[in-house]
């Protein structure tokens, strides 16, 4: 896919891979639909082996509009575009350097009153890129960070601190690869396809390390590999580095005999005293560096900042470990032609009529969300990652199409394939009309493969346009109304499938960026589908009493939207580092 030299991570050029993002729709009562974005620009000066070096780093960051006290605050993702002189970046790493790829971490200051906690985020990791040339060089990290918990209601404040960046040579053992050419959708075939045609065709990006979360010692460079250069940056006074603001309201108290969320909570721990608590790895075991290794990164790990500020009614979490480096067998199915745009006139078609067909690739992803729906006001998690989350399964290498051009104008290149996900079931609450409290278990069927289609290659100053589209059956069931059952029998369902079309956008650096953080099938990032209809309801109730009415006017509809977050792609068959070691990235949930 195409990518500037200050885009994310990139594609891998061994095999065409690819993510995808599913959907589920379970309406409940906390919403996600709103965002107080940030975005500081801000002088920093590093510390260094020869001397300071001065740094810019613009920090782009989404905020949920609100919050509930004992529940998780989850920003979202952080993106930091640094920007440093090429010739002092030059001087510090070892001679004949031609691209540089890194890691880093922020320290953010976390206030609520006169509680205050620093979070720990790293796992940010940039993409090689050439450093040679003129002017000033552009590398952008980005990753998902911690959320942050609350025991008292207040204002809470998310304010930049120091930032920890680690440069090494983009090709030593750390960094992948020669540095990079931005390039175009597609990526290269593997096994008995047909290669492209002579010509124009697109690059492919040099991937850079994968944010990772799991634990161990910041590793030791390879006999014989120049050793990366780490800063501690140091915020040059009298900026505004607020990154957002979020109110948090008292969790509601249970009713009487009842059971819920606690009240409001009491006075903090005894002086204001409480440390953050940084969850740790999945089997607790925390990092004796303190900090996350980079898949694949080496010795591309940011060093730790400065220790955490007392806590008081703050709680400094982690993120979730998925412990899983490997992917289950590719889907089966073919591409759905009703998904599938216009081939343009002239262009090429791979794998050729009558040819062989591409030798699937597998690669899957873990994709976490939001569904909003609109006649409830309200968004549920989808996929959480905290409860045994299912996993997207990819096979891009399906069909390739491109068109090249003789005089200059922008061609046309095309990436085709499919995608698989059963969610797991989930229960939903929400209030039916306004005022009545229902509960309900909700399963999607996927009824077909998602159709995946990736489009554009921004070294035309194209975007690239990514789209998962497929049907699914909804069906609910164990309703409960105010806390009595409710039958509403075995095949309560939607009356159509449940017709989705998620859409993910690439476009940095070109003539039309949107200044939202980007979407590629090998990063991920976000995806979303923001005219979702529901259908009617059919086949509710038992008994003879017709249920189905009473759901599609609570729920059917349009207004509704899906919101997700993709994580790193993991492809096994592609050279390291490729996503899946040390495990597969767990994305944070999004905010929109």
């Amino acid at each position: 896919m195409g990518e500037a030299v200050v885009r994310r991570r990139a594609w891998r050029p061994a095999a065409i891979t690819t993510t995808v993002l599913l959907a589920g729709l379970l309406p409940a009562a906390a919403s996600s639909a709103d965002v107080r974005p940030g975005r500081p620009d801000l002088g920093y000066t590093c510390g260094s082996d020869r001397g300071p070096v001065e740094v810019r780093a613009v920090l782009g960051q989404e905020y949920p509009a609100a919050g509930v006290a004992g529940e998780p605050l989850r920003p979202g993702a952080l993106t930091a575009e640094v920007t440093l002189d090429r010739a002092a970046l030059a001087a510090l790493l070892p001679p004949g350097t031609t691209a540089v790829a890194g890691a880093g971490r922020l320290t953010a200051h976390v206030r609520q009153g006169a509680s205050a906690a620093d979070a720990d985020w790293s796992g940010l990791a940039a993409a090689g890129a050439p450093l040679v040339g003129e002017g000033a060089l552009v590398l952008a990290f980005t990753g998902a960070v911690a959320p942050v918990t609350v025991s008292a209601p207040g204002d809470v404040t998310f304010t930049a601190g120091d930032l920890d960046l680690t440069l090494g040579a983009a090709g030593s053992g750390s960094a992948a690869g020669p540095a990079p050419a931005s390039g175009a959708a597609s990526a290269v075939t593997s096994g008995p396809a047909a290669a492209p045609p002579a010509g124009p065709a697109p690059g492919s990006p040099t991937p850079a390390p994968t944010p990772a979360s799991t634990p161990g010692p910041t590793p030791a460079p390879t006999a014989g590999e120049p050793a990366p250069v780490s800063l501690h940056c140091v915020q040059k006074p009298g900026q505004r580095a607020e990154l957002g603001t979020v109110p948090v309201t008292a969790a509601a108290r249970p009713g009487p005999g009842g059971s819920g969320s606690p009240g409001p909570s009491g006075p903090a721990p005894s002086g204001g005293s409480a440390s953050p608590s940084a969850t740790g790895p999945a089997d607790g075991a925390s990092s004796p560096s303190g900090a996350p290794t980079s898949a694949g990164a080496s010795a591309l790990v940011a060093p730790r900042a400065q220790e955490p500020a007392p806590g008081g009614t703050i709680t400094v979490g982690g993120p979730v470990h998925s412990g899983v480096s490997g992917c289950p067998a590719a889907p089966q199915g073919e591409l759905d032609p009703r998904r599938l745009p216009k081939v343009p006139e002239g262009a090429i078609v791979l794998p050729m009529p009558g040819a062989d067909p591409f030798e699937p690739v597998p690669a899957c992803a873990f994709a976490v969300g939001y569904a909003n729906v609109g006649k409830l006001g309200g968004a549920a998690l989808i996929n959480d990652p905290a409860r045994d989350p299912a996993m997207i399964r990819v096979d891009m290498h399906k069909r390739i199409v491109m068109l090249w051009t003789d005089d200059g104008s922008p061609g046309y290149v095309e990436v085709d394939g499919i995608g698989e996900l059963e969610l797991p079931p989930a229960e939903a609450t929400f209030l039916t009309f306004g005022f009545m409290p229902t509960t309900a278990r909700m399963k999607l069927t996927p009824l077909t493969p998602l159709t995946l289609t990736v489009i554009g290659n921004s070294d035309w100053d194209q975007p690239v346009i990514t789209t998962a589209s497929g049907y699914q059956n909804l069906t609910l069931y164990d309703v409960r109304v105010n806390g009595t059952p409710l039958d509403v029998g075995p095949d309560c369902r939607t009356a159509a499938p449940v017709d989705l079309t998620l859409v993910g956008r690439q476009d940095s650096g070109i003539s039309t960026d949107d200044g939202r953080p980007d979407y590629t099938v090998q990063t991920g990032g976000p995806l979303s589908s923001d005219h979702l209809v529901i259908p009617p309801f059919t086949g509710c109730g038992s008994g003879g009493e017709d249920l189905s009415p009473l759901f599609t006017a609570a729920v059917s509809g349009a207004g509704n939207s899906l919101n997700f977050i993709q994580g790193a792609l993991c492809t096994p068959t592609s050279d390291e580092p490729n996503g899946c070691t040390p495990e597969i990235e767990m994305p944070a949930p999004p905010h929109r």
